[in-house]
């Protein structure tokens, strides 16, 4: 949206400037029609600077179409639907206080960062599991069972009946195990592997760690002079492009001042404007990049405090 907003921006400034070169064009074909101008470079100057500013116009059209479609195309609404609203990012603080809040959310959610602690603890809980595999550890093998009865049996009444009875019984159980020993592990060397991958997880999320406060340190300072530079030219340049239109009104309004010499001073005031529009293009980014760095949306609620002169400028 950010793109798109530039583009559309930069089309209708073009748009404008060929408006003014066509003006100027006319003043000075009408003045050598006149006799008051007798070569006719000026005004062929004037024709090349408005098909350029017209050509510079379809650039941007077709730049913006192409952002358009892309946004279309992620967002599923189709292009003709497509009503894109800019909508200016709140402005962050630039105290200690935030920048420290920021540091602590950043340090929690950035995904390398999550990523090397997950490996950090996986290596650690391999040590574990290495120092178990020193220890000896028993198999079953076989197991057998038997079981062994005595009987006695009598006869009675001339062998016409049988009576038995149970007069002992045995059982025997046979349990064979296997052991195993660790012979070729028994000095620890998956052991002191294992700690020394250890070792280096922890020293590469110390790194991290200290490259992502110093990346926020850095994004931080952009976005601090960034921000002086969209106050100055939000305020004061605002306010000098509303005095030079006023005073190029009170010229047009006299004949001490030709036409075409107005749409000139008009032409440089569109190409002023231009500065805030980048300035406040860069601000943005910088914002964005706050958000990149710190690994999502900004902590405003860690730290509430912005300051007067971003909130001034605030379009």
């Amino acid at each position: 949206c950010l793109e798109e907003e530039r583009l559309r921006r930069e089309q209708r400034r073009r748009d404008e400037s060929s408006k003014l070169w066509e003006r100027v064009r006319q003043c000075l074909e009408r003045r050598l029609n006149e006799g008051v101008v007798k070569s006719p470079l000026d005004a062929l100057k004037a024709e090349v600077a408005r098909e350029k500013a017209r050509a510079q116009a379809e650039e941007a059209a077709l730049a913006r179409r192409q952002i358009r479609r892309q946004i279309a195309f992620y967002t599923g609404i189709p292009e003709r639907e497509l009503n894109i609203l800019y909508t200016p990012p709140e402005p962050p603080s630039t105290n200690k206080t935030f920048a420290a809040a920021l540091c602590q959310v950043a340090l929690a959610r950035r995904p390398d960062l999550v990523g090397a602690r997950a490996e950090l603890a996986a290596a650690k809980a391999n040590v574990g599991a290495a120092k178990a595999a020193h220890l000896p550890w028993f198999d079953f093998v076989e197991g057998t069972y038997s079981h062994d009865a005595t009987w006695e049996r009598t006869w009675s009444g001339a062998g016409k009946a049988l009576r038995g009875r149970k007069v002992g019984h045995e059982d025997a159980w046979q349990l064979r195990m296997g052991i195993t020993v660790p012979i070729f592990t028994w000095f620890g060397g998956s052991v002191k592997a294992t700690q020394s991958l250890v070792e280096a997880n922890d020293v590469r999320v110390k790194s991290l760690a200290e490259s992502l406060q110093h990346e926020i340190a850095c994004a931080l300072d952009d976005f601090v002079a960034a921000d002086a530079r969209f106050v100055r030219l939000s305020d004061q340049g605002v306010a000098f492009v509303k005095r030079m239109q006023a005073r190029l009104e009170e010229f047009a309004k006299t004949s001490a001042v030709q036409p075409d010499d107005i749409c000139r001073a008009q032409l440089e005031l569109l190409d002023y404007r231009k500065f805030k529009d980048e300035a406040e293009y860069e601000w943005v980014s910088r914002i964005l990049l706050l958000e990149t760095v710190s690994g999502g949306p900004l902590p405003y609620g860690a730290e509430k405090t912005i300051p007067p002169a971003a909130e001034k400028a605030r379009p």
